[in-house]
């Protein structure tokens, strides 16, 4: 899963789906925690976990440790995960202004 993350921010959040300049779709995560000892690499395992309800052993950093750029491996049962992730997501489009149409 590829995700653009933005630390020291007023509250951690999952702020949406954007494309970066390569045109790939990154989930946009927003976290508390300054980009020091790996503080927020640590948060962000945190949200996703909290926010999806899987344990935070699922999650592994692939790539981007130093850079807002992130992709992270979530371990786990495929079907399981697709069908929790399309649950969250229908959740979260609900709470967002223009989510659903």
């Amino acid at each position: 899963m590829d995700l653009r993350v933005t630390p020291r921010a007023s509250a951690e959040r999952i702020a949406g789906v954007a494309a970066d300049e390569a045109g790939i779709a990154r989930l946009k995560l927003a976290v508390t925690a300054a980009p020091e000892a790996g503080r927020a690499n640590d948060a962000v395992i945190r949200l996703l976990a909290k926010s999806w309800g899987w344990p935070k052993t699922a999650f592994v950093l692939r790539a981007g440790a130093a850079g807002r750029r992130k992709t992270v491996h979530v371990a786990g049962d495929y079907a399981a995960l697709a069908g929790h992730l399309d649950r969250w997501l229908d959740r979260w489009l609900d709470q967002v202004p223009g989510g659903k149409s």
